[in-house]
């Protein structure tokens, strides 16, 4: 929650997440290679894509252009975050 909280505008804009929304928790959370995947209990679906290293943060533009790089390269990924209906990562 402390994460989500001190999240800048801008990241949530690169996830398109809604600004304000209020979140009473998280879901279905997974981890892979420094990264974090987690449902936000809240008004809206959808996921929220965290990084670990160099404490939890929600991912900005560059980040999330990292994620999807990596995510989409690696057989070692998890498969539904490539899912192209709910997966988090844009794989082309």
């Amino acid at each position: 929650m402390a994460a989500w909280q001190a999240a800048p505008a801008s990241a949530f804009q690169a996830q398109g997440i809604a600004t304000g929304m209020q979140v009473s928790g998280f879901e279905d959370i997974s981890c892979w290679e420094g990264w974090v995947v987690a449902d936000p209990i809240m008004n809206a679906n959808g996921s929220a894509v965290f990084g670990s290293r160099g404490g939890l943060h929600l991912l900005s533009g560059a980040g999330m252009r990292q994620f999807n790089a990596a995510v989409c390269s690696s057989t070692q990924a998890p498969a539904d975050w490539k899912s192209p209906v709910a997966g988090p990562a844009i794989c082309s």
